[in-house]
């Protein structure tokens, strides 16, 4: 007799209990909560699949999937971490554990209390979206309210609620759900388009919201480069941005 569990469904019943702690700010298609896992002594953030509409019920708990299948891929020290996940198909409903960020917005904060400065924090991003570039990720929710900074000053991008895993062909998304920049790029105003570029584009509007008149800031050129109204003026990518960087 074959004892091997290769390709057997192996079920397992032990159930998980978490302490509510309390409300965290809920923005997007989920309600998100602090919880306290007391076997392990760890306080975790847990999202519920919440939508704010009843018409979109099906739309927004498959983009509450995407999400999950999002994160599940990524590890990065600038990335908010997944650690699980519970879904209630015939419910329409469903719960994402993830890394619980204890910290503020980036636009509440000032880097020198960690000993740090916004070209620190420039470059941690850089780096992140060069990541998700890589594995073929646009966040699509750009603003201050998803880039937090912990009580260590380590920067997180959190949030990919409306995140898109794309092929490197499939470039075209007419949905822009961005911080309110001052000017919109071409390829928006134009023909509804966001890619990568346009994704550079509004990271370089929330830095240089967030910069001002810092006469410490080293990249303002960089800044610049990636503002540029026109797609074939910008950056295409962030291993261009990381070249003018060094």
């Amino acid at each position: 007799m074959n004892n091997s569990l290769e390709n057997r469904i192996v079920k397992f019943d032990s159930s998980k209990q978490f302490k509510f702690i309390r409300e965290l700010e809920n923005v997007g298609t989920g309600d998100t909560n602090l919880f306290l896992d007391e076997s392990v002594n760890i306080l975790f953030a847990i999202k519920k699949y919440s939508p704010s509409a009843e018409n979109d019920v099906d739309e927004c708990y498959n983009r509450f999937i995407d999400e999950i299948k999002i994160l599940f891929t990524l590890s990065h020290e600038n990335v908010v971490r997944i650690y699980n996940y519970y879904l209630y198909p015939s419910l329409k409903t469903g719960y994402i554990q993830m890394e619980y960020v204890d910290g503020k917005t980036i636009e509440k904060v000032s880097p020198a209390d960690y000993d740090k400065s916004w070209n620190d924090y420039f470059v941690n991003t850089i780096n992140a979206f060069d990541y998700l570039f890589d594995n073929h990720i646009l966040h699509r929710d750009i603003r201050p309210g998803n880039f937090m900074i912990t009580n260590n000053g380590i920067l997180k991008i959190i949030d990919f609620g409306f995140g898109k895993k794309l092929s490197t062909n499939n470039q075209k998304n007419s949905i822009v759900l961005n911080w309110p920049a001052t000017v919109h790029p071409e390829e928006v105003i134009l023909n509804e388009e966001y890619n990568y570029s346009t994704e550079i584009y509004y990271i370089g509007e929330l830095f240089k919201h967030l910069v001002k008149d810092d006469s410490t800031f080293l990249y303002n050129d960089i800044l610049d480069k990636m503002l540029e109204y026109s797609p074939n003026k910008r950056y295409n990518n962030y291993k261009e941005i990381k070249q003018d960087i060094r």
